[in-house]
């Protein structure tokens, strides 16, 4: 058996499903249709050899047209309708710059959101828009570099919040610093982020 993730396979790229508390983006943010899933692999694929391909979605049916989400390039975001529920995917990246892995559009971010890594409850929901401009400058630039190990110290998420869609979300380590997937932050953006829920 495979435990398949929720992910498609478009673009030559694989995006996985944004798993978020936040309310699910409207159909009213979806774009032109940029893909159609082509095959299933649940049930279907047995060999855990097996790499994906171009159409291939976990466990969405075939024929289920993938839509661009309004306000972020296709190569970073795509998204499904599923019995009237959007289900939006996002490029799974792990090398290269942070420009390369994340679309953030600053002019869309509504706030900062601190939420517990245990239960995942918004801790501090804070508008800061220069620590915001400031974060994400720092994101663009830096090479993604994977820590080894395991998640368990990811205490806390910090969540890139927009008012119409999923955030970008990042898993958190205050004691080392490590923003997952593989960014060490600065000491002085450390320090700002603190106060507000992530020490």
């Amino acid at each position: 058996m495979i435990d398949w993730v929720p992910f498609v396979h478009v673009h030559g790229h694989q995006y996985v499903a944004v798993q978020s508390p936040h309310a699910p983006t409207p159909e009213s943010e979806l774009g032109r249709v940029v893909a159609t899933v082509r095959h299933t692999l649940e049930g279907n694929v047995h060999d855990p050899r097996y790499r994906a391909r171009d159409g291939d979605a976990s466990f969405l049916p075939v024929g289920t047209r993938l839509h661009a989400v309004r306000g972020f390039g296709s190569w970073f975001r795509v998204a499904s309708v599923i019995n009237h529920q959007v289900i939006v995917f996002q490029l799974d990246r792990r090398t290269g710059k942070g420009d390369q892995a994340f679309d953030f559009r600053p002019n869309r971010i509504v706030a900062l959101q601190i939420r517990s890594g245990v239960d995942g409850s918004v801790r501090n929901r804070v508008v800061d828009p220069q620590l915001t401009k400031d974060l994400v400058s720092f994101l663009r630039s830096a090479r993604i570099a994977p820590r080894s190990g395991d998640t368990d110290t990811l205490t806390c998420f910090v969540d890139f919040a927009y008012a119409a869609s999923q955030p970008i979300s990042f898993g958190y380590d205050p004691k080392a610093g490590f923003l997952y997937p593989g960014f060490r932050l600065p000491s002085p953006l450390r320090d700002r982020l603190a106060p507000l829920g992530c020490a």
